[in-house]
């Protein structure tokens, strides 16, 4: 096999990310519902069931109804973050925020909107908020944790996911973001034990198989590393982390013809990208 000289588990960690997702306010229950309250209750069970399209309709019409329903707008900048749409998103947890100052939720959700962004300030001021008012959420101390590991504070990071672990042990997302912290750290035993329990939750976790497969690709085992994006990608066949991942195993293994359709799904999935980037540098290589 040609050696991957380019290629160090130093940069491919920097696709080894945890996305958590952004969580929408809960319906709103009682009598006598007004019209907007209806259209907000029939998006939330939209938004529930995966249909967010619709939900945002539904959003969107209770807002037109009542234009300082601040859970509408929180819901709605959820679903637009989830499309990619960071401006609409922010502008609706502004609104949100603005009209309802006391809800936990949306200083969560804009604090992970920032943390997406990269404005790292921006987003604790948010959590630490967000705990001030409501200092039982587990999503809140991941959401802090994962801020906290990238950028290297690592105490309190697993600090505030072992939090997080005992406030909702049954939060998969808490151990795989511990779990990556842990990995960071080369405490392979330890990160493993965390991916495993996701797993055990969540057996359709992608990222939790995806990020364990990262472990033992570090490890050496690149059988088994291979295996884990192999389940990551049956669970989601966009899984383009995974495929480079996948295709960086099977170039290791001397499985070069594998190597090279992986690689090149890369670039077929996300083209200019920093990630096709890197699969054309490995193909290069092992084409050369």
């Amino acid at each position: 096999m040609k050696g991957l000289k380019g290629v160090t588990w130093a940069r491919l960690a920097l696709i080894l990310l945890v996305v958590i997702c952004l969580v929408p306010a809960l319906v709103t229950a009682g009598c006598g519902l007004s019209e907007a309250q209806k259209h907000y209750n029939a998006g939330v069970e939209l938004h529930e069931r995966g249909k967010f399209q619709e939900a945002l309709a539904e959003y969107t019409q209770a807002i037109e109804l009542d234009p300082t329903h601040a859970k509408a707008y929180g819901n709605r900048g959820v679903i637009f973050a989830r499309q990619g749409d960071q401006d609409k998103a922010l502008a609706d947890f502004n609104r949100a925020i603005e009209l309802s100052p006391k809800l936990a939720s949306t200083y969560t959700n804009r604090g992970n909107l920032y943390l997406q962004k990269g404005e790292l300030q921006n987003a604790l001021d948010d959590l630490n908020q967000a705990i001030d008012l409501d200092s039982e959420d587990a999503k809140v101390y991941t959401i802090r944790g994962a801020l906290y590991a990238g950028v290297g504070e690592f105490d309190k990071a697993l600090a505030d996911l072992g939090r997080a672990v005992e406030l909702d042990p049954s939060f998969a997302e808490a151990y795989v973001t511990r779990g990556m912290i842990y990995g960071e750290r080369d405490d392979f035993d330890e990160a493993l034990a965390d991916y495993g329990r996701a797993i055990e939750l969540n057996p359709s976790y992608a990222t939790a198989y995806f990020q364990r497969g990262g472990v033992y690709g570090r490890m050496g085992n690149l059988s088994e590393a291979s295996l884990d994006f192999t389940r990551a990608i049956a669970l989601n066949p966009s899984f383009v982390e995974a495929y480079l991942m996948r295709g960086v195993m099977y170039a290791e293994q001397g499985k070069e013809a594998k190597a090279i359709e992986d690689l090149q799904r890369v670039v077929e999935l996300e083209p200019g990208s920093d990630m096709a980037d890197l699969a054309k540098e490995i193909l290069a290589e092992l084409t050369r």
